[in-house]
């Protein structure tokens, strides 16, 4: 962010300079993917894309729970809500709130009076601390045993078994 960057952004439009700017990134990096000559993978895109089908039944096989496992396969396919303020406050309000999807920013706000008078490299901070507390609310797909020795048609039919067991215990 240039030190300069207030002079030619009035502060009741930085939230929309700064997405614009994320989104030019965004697509920059999809060009990259892209010139390779092949489509890029959901995970190549985002860490935090809808897994591959064996991601999917591996860590759905963790789980414990008819209520877990609901909640894990929705969150996998959903793309969740997750909003993250600053530590900041002025007048009672925080003076960055960043909200995103599971995948992708959605929105920068800013309080007009904060922005206008913040250091560029504080608005930065804060709003990088925004962003790994959203980071870190995004779901984790990550199985956390061992499952290479299966073929996928053995995860699938222990999926389906799992799944079924789940269900039996919660309408026990």
């Amino acid at each position: 962010m240039s030190y300069q960057w207030s002079t030619y952004v009035a502060p009741y439009e930085a939230g929309d300079e700064l997405m614009a700017a994320y989104r030019a990134a965004v697509s920059k990096r999809m060009d990259e993917l892209c010139s390779a000559g092949r489509w890029p993978t959901p995970q190549e895109i985002s860490d935090t894309a809808t897994p591959d089908l064996r991601t999917i039944m591996t860590v759905l096989l963790e789980t414990r729970t008819w209520e877990q496992y609901t909640s894990v396969s929705s969150s996998m396919i959903n793309s969740g809500y997750y909003q993250a303020s600053s530590e900041v406050m002025i007048h009672g309000q925080h003076a960055v709130t960043v909200t995103a999807d599971r995948i992708y920013l959605r929105a920068i706000e800013f309080s007009i009076d904060w922005v206008s008078t913040a250091h560029p490299d504080q608005i930065s901070d804060e709003i990088l601390r925004c962003v790994e507390k959203i980071r870190s609310m995004r779901p984790d797909f990550v199985a956390r045993r061992d499952y290479s020795r299966y073929a996928d048609a053995d995860l699938e039919y222990q999926l389906n078994q799992h799944r079924l067991r789940l269900l039996s215990e919660r309408m026990a």
